[in-house]
């Protein structure tokens, strides 16, 4: 997975978050809702591979 489909994935929980802090809850549709919970564990994975990789070499 690239850094690019990581920000994408990365996307769905900000405009969701966005969505939920500015509306009220009743208005979430699980439908949407369900995908992002099923894929949390897989993109935070890919989002900590990330993270530490560029760790590395900014540390050289």
């Amino acid at each position: 997975m690239t850094s690019k489909e990581i920000v994408d994935k990365i996307g769905k929980y900000l405009v969701f978050r966005h969505f939920f802090t500015h509306s009220y809850g009743f208005f979430i549709d699980e439908e949407k809702l369900e995908p992002l919970m099923n894929n949390i564990s897989e993109i935070y994975s890919e989002f900590k591979r990330e993270i530490d990789e560029y760790l590395l070499k900014v540390k050289g």
